[in-house]
């Protein structure tokens, strides 16, 4: 692919179709539990983009992926997922973001553990807030996922990646360009 072709996939996947839709589900329909899952899954395609493993069809790259996006935000995020754990009455103990809450929402629309999302339509994000927190009322703990915030922190992502495309970033484009390469040669076959 040319560097056309790859900043005009790039452009069109997540500066225009995953950055509205979210906006859309925030503004215009209030979907708190789908717009954090849509983020949670966008930040994992992004985190693809930055390691290059993305689109690849064989291997098991989600967590690692996702984990890559965190590490590219701001400090809160790296910070809580290397603190937050979930312990269930029966079973292994949950870790991280990806574990608690990506995968909970993801696989049973049940974040591990007590988690409260919300969203604030047609609002600016508040400066003083991170997108996932954690609140303690001095008897509980939940975890707390505000979606304008992530959203702006997601925003900042994508163009942190956008600027790799734009310059051709020697060396984190050539990850973008492969992921971009792979998805166009996928073929549907029925």
């Amino acid at each position: 692919m040319t560097h056309a072709e790859v900043k005009a996939a790039f452009d069109k996947m997540c500066r225009t179709f995953m950055v509205e839709d979210i906006r859309k589900g925030i503004d215009l329909a209030t979907a708190n539990y789908l717009v954090a899952l849509g983020l949670l899954s966008y930040l994992e395609v992004l985190g693809g983009l930055i390691t290059g493993n993305g689109a690849d069809a064989g291997g098991n790259f989600a967590k690692s992926n996702f984990v890559s996006a965190l590490d590219h935000m701001p400090n809160e995020y790296a910070k809580l997922d290397a603190s937050l754990k979930v312990a269930p009455a029966t079973g292994k103990v949950q870790k991280g973001i990806y574990g608690v809450f990506r995968c909970g929402l993801v696989h049973e629309y049940a974040p591990k553990g007590q988690v409260i999302v919300y969203s604030k339509p047609n609002s600016a994000p508040d400066a003083t807030r991170c997108g996932l927190e954690i609140e303690d009322d001095g008897t509980d703990k939940r975890l707390v996922v505000n979606n304008n915030e992530l959203f702006r922190d997601f925003k900042a992502l994508v163009e942190k990646v956008g600027e790799w495309v734009d310059t051709q970033d020697a060396e984190h484009y050539p990850n973008v360009k492969a992921v971009f390469e792979r998805l166009d040669a996928y073929t549907i076959q029925a």
